[in-house]
Formats: structure tokens, C-alpha cells, sequence
């Protein structure tokens, strides 16, 4: 780089920290790893790539009608509140269908939280903002976007047109939602429906609420039911796809198919060995698998035994998780700190 292309960016560094402050610009050198909260399946917390859904980010989860979206939030909760204890998750039900019973069956403490069902989609997005400001909730989450209603919604008549109410209130919320994200590191989840469009082309399928959350959230998921799990004739959970559709943090377009199973959520025992054997911690031939045990190999036939050894003591599986997720990607060509082009301008102004 040349010195008076040096010179002039010191110039332009020094007015501007004048003029918003020292800490405008960041130290990239010294910026943390990214933290997350686990979406409750390690299929999709190593898919994702940084160990599960963004701190101070936005995420929109969508998907049809029972596909698992208030289920996997309600774990997404549960997660939280097991990482941070003395934080609240903060619920804003506009659909009136929040169950606590079920809620707790998995996992979620309805103690340690904040509920609330709003009456309007003013109300309802200027709670959300609130919550997040105070900095005491490691999760806000609305549920859904399909059930706002805006005042001017609410004061007409059935059949008056009101179009785009919704859309316009979510473009004015959304960036102070991200920037209120981002200032106390809470997760905000958006969870949203798909409906048909009438286009002959392209996708038949659009979420709603238009399109100010596709732009502002760091991470969409689309979660799809594929199949129903049967114990005999009893029902007991559904496999559910999980496609990444925008991923801010990692890799995007992955896709990961999980048993989710009501009132339990999401096996990661037997996850974990799918992961192990991907990153091949477990090495698996026919129907035997093999696992490492210090300098011993422990062998298994069936992943049924396997996943029997696993269950008997907890270590194993946080051992066996801890390798798996522990597997980092190079990361090549990390850009200059401002601290240390400062040093590179202070050198080239001595040497003038």
C-alpha cells in the first residue's frame, strides 16, 4: 500500500473517531468467536456451523401447518435457559396457542419466562424491541408473523382492503430489532408461515410479513414434516427436513432430516453417532461399528449397542460431542486489525 494512501486513511480514521468516538471502528484481531444457542439437534447445530443458532442475530423459522416450528422453538428456549440461567426467554404469542403444559414437557421452565399475547402488531413488535433492550432475555421469539395484525387492520371492516400493513410495520420495526439484537446479544427468532402465491412460475410457496426479515435475519430455516413416527398405532413424533435457506455465519443450503419426537424433542445420542461417523471419530463397517477408547478400539454390532454404550454413562457422549464439534475449519487471510494498520499509519507519519 502506498504511504499517501496511508496518510490519507489516518486522516480519515482520526475525523471520524473525533466524531463518533474511539470505538468506531473495530478491532477484528480481538473479536470473539461467534456464540450460539443449540437448536436442541446437533444435526443442525454442526450444519449451521458455529454450534447452533447466532447470538445477537435474527432468525426466521417458517414452514406449513404442524411441520415442528413451535416445538423447536420451545427447545431452542429450553437450551437457552440451560446456557443462561439468570436470563428469561421472552414469548410473544400472537397466535394464542402457547401450551405451557407441552411446553415443559420439553424442557422449557415457563418459570423463567416472559409471556405475553399481545392485542396488534404495534404492540406486539414494540414489546419484542423492549424485551430485547432490557438485556434480561437471552431469547425473544414472536409466534407468528402470519397472525400480526396492525391497528389499521383491526379498526376496518372484514373484506376493506388494508395491503402491505403488516410488511410496512415490519420494515420500521426490523432495524431497530437488529441493532437492539446485536447492542445485548439476544437471539430474536421470528417465526413465520408459507402460503401459495398465484405466480405460474417459480415457487408456488412465499412467507409472509413481505420481505424487510428475508434481508435483516442472519439465519432461515424452512422446517417441513416428511413422516410420521409410529410406536404400533401410536403416534410418538415425525421426521422433520430442515433446509438452511440463508446462513450468515456459515455455510448456506444445507439440508438435515431429524426425528423429532413430541413431548422429548430431538435424539442426540443417536445424532452424535451420525455426526461421529461423518467426521469419522466412528468408523463403521457393515453392521459393525468401531470406536476408539484411548488406545483401545471398542467394537459393536448395530448402532443399537453402540447407542446402548453411549446411554450408560454421560461422559461418553459429551466426550464424543466434544470431538465432533470441536473439529474447527482454516480459516485463511484474516484481515488486518485496526489496531494494527493504526501501528502502520503511526510508522509511515514518523517516517515522513
Amino acid at each position: 500500500m502506498k504511504d499517501d494512501t496511508k496518510r490519507a486513511i489516518k486522516v480519515a480514521l482520526s475525523t471520524l473517531k473525533k466524531k463518533y468516538g474511539d470505538d468506531c471502528f473495530i478491532d477484528t484481531e480481538n473479536m470473539p468467536v461467534m456464540p450460539a444457542i443449540s437448536s436442541g439437534s446437533l444435526l443442525l447445530d454442526k450444519s449451521i456451523g458455529i454450534g447452533g443458532l447466532p447470538e445477537g442475530r435474527v432468525v426466521e423459522i417458517y414452514g406449513g401447518e404442524s411441520s415442528g416450528k413451535t416445538s423447536l422453538i420451545t427447545i431452542i428456549g429450553a437450551a437457552a435457559q440451560a446456557k443462561y440461567p439468570d436470563s428469561y426467554v421472552g414469548i410473544v404469542d400472537i397466535e394464542h396457542a402457547f401450551n405451557p403444559p407441552y411446553a415443559a414437557s420439553l424442557g422449557l421452565n415457563t418459570e423463567d419466562m416472559l409471556f405475553t399475547q399481545p392485542s396488534s402488531a404495534e404492540e406486539a413488535l414494540d414489546t419484542m424491541l423492549s424485551l430485547i433492550s432490557s438485556g434480561a432475555c437471552s431469547v425473544v421469539v414472536l409466534d407468528s408473523i402470519g397472525g400480526l395484525q396492525t391497528k389499521q387492520q383491526l379498526e376496518k371492516g372484514i373484506g376493506e382492503a388494508t395491503m402491505s400493513e403488516v410488511a410496512r410495520i415490519m420494515s420500521q420495526s426490523l432495524p431497530k430489532i437488529v441493532k437492539a439484537a446485536k447492542r445485548t446479544n439476544t437471539l430474536v427468532i421470528f417465526i413465520n408461515q408459507i402460503r401459495a402465491t398465484m405466480a405460474m412460475y417459480g415457487k408456488p410457496e412465499t412467507t409472509m410479513g413481505g420481505n424487510a426479515l428475508k434481508f435483516f435475519a442472519s439465519v432461515r430455516l424452512e422446517i417441513k414434516k416428511i413422516d410420521v413416527l409410529m410406536n404400533g398405532d401410536v403416534p410418538v413424533g415425525q421426521r422433520v427436513r430442515i433446509k438452511i435457506i440463508k446462513n450468515k455465519v456459515g455455510t448456506p443450503f444445507g439440508i438435515v432430516e431429524a426425528d423429532l419426537f413430541f413431548g422429548v424433542g430431538f435424539n442426540q445420542k443417536s445424532e452424535i453417532v451420525d455426526l461421529a461417523i461423518q467426521s469419522e471419530f466412528v468408523r463403521q463397517g457393515g453392521a459393525w461399528f468401531f470406536l476408539e477408547d484411548g488406545d483401545d478400539e471398542l467394537k459393536f454390532q448395530g448402532k443399537a449397542k453402540l447407542l446402548e454404550y453411549i446411554n450408560s454413562d454421560e461422559s461418553i457422549f459429551e466426550s464424543l460431542k466434544e470431538k465432533v464439534f470441536g473439529v474447527q475449519n482454516e480459516v485463511n487471510d484474516k484481515p488486518s486489525s485496526t489496531n494494527e494498520l493504526d501501528e502502520q499509519l503511526e510508522k509511515v507519519s514518523s517516517e515522513k
